[in-house]
């Protein structure tokens, strides 16, 4: 059994021959070879509520500009990566725990012809491996409720983060007080799962040295999307069929999780 909370969350997201299963589940939608365009692979590779709007939404507020520098903190799939280096036309590196994410990231980004524009590295959120002042921008999208240490999460991202810099978030928080129900997608139980209080969360923002805190509610406009979803037929190019079926009860959990009010979904915007 995995013997740290890394090792455990490592597991938590651990696919054998995710590539291969990738490549697999290219091909049977017909897209097995040569130059993919970016927006095909969003079905597959927006691993957070709400996929590429949610995407778009958090590089909105945070304001991108062409030329910027970004550090996508938990960059999964790699997914929105490559929609703002091919929308918006910044420079994206990507951290993630996962190997084999890391490696898929790089395979599909090759694939859309933004390897270029990209890098993505194994590494742990909470001892980012970067000089300070680098980016004049970070993000995170649902990561924050697998680490348990949220002061050495935002101290991090603040200090590799240029003067005036600024971070997005898009994270799960907690909700009414009631108790999540597991598993989730981020845990398959409370061992590995540290979903924040919006105080708490305010709070370890602000101590790292974030000036300016705002923060958007997404929850109800989540749930709804949830109840979309239910209602559309199977897509061959999702998350289920590369990370597996057992994925389908995570996220039914996730959803009745937001609708009951035991989590909340939140955007929040931060200074440097």
């Amino acid at each position: 059994m995995p013997n740290s909370i890394s090792q455990q969350i490592q597991e938590n997201y651990r696919v054998d021959a995710l590539v291969d299963r990738v490549q697999q589940v290219l091909e049977q939608a017909g897209l097995g070879s040569g130059r993919l365009p970016w927006s095909d692979l969003a079905p597959l590779d927006q691993f957070h509520v709400r996929g590429l709007e949610a995407s778009k939404e958090l590089a909105d507020a945070l304001n991108v500009k062409e030329g910027q520098s970004l550090l996508d903190v938990g960059s999964g799939l790699g997914g929105p990566a490559r929609y703002l280096a091919a929308v918006h036309r910044i420079h994206v590196t990507g951290i993630d725990l996962t190997p084999a994410f890391i490696e898929v990231s790089n395979y599909l980004s090759h694939r859309a012809g933004l390897g270029h524009k990209l890098t993505f590295r194994q590494g742990d959120a909470t001892d980012l491996p970067f000089a300070d002042e680098t980016f004049d921008l970070a993000w995170t999208q649902h990561v924050a409720m697998n680490i348990q240490d949220k002061a050495k999460l935002y101290q991090g991202v603040h200090r590799v983060l240029k003067t005036n810099g600024r971070f997005a978030i898009y994270d799960p928080i907690k909700g009414n007080n009631q108790p999540i129900l597991y598993p989730t997608p981020w845990a398959p139980d409370e061992s590995i799962s540290f979903v924040s209080t919006e105080e708490d969360m305010k709070e370890a923002l602000a101590a790292a040295g974030f000036k300016t805190i705002s923060l958007v509610d997404k929850t109800a406009v989540s749930a709804e999307w949830f109840q979309h979803q239910r209602a559309q037929p199977p897509n061959p190019l999702s998350l289920p069929a590369i990370l597996g079926p057992e994925l389908g009860a995570a996220v039914a959990n996730f959803a009745r999780n937001l609708m009951e009010g035991r989590v909340r979904l939140v955007q929040i915007i931060a200074d440097k």
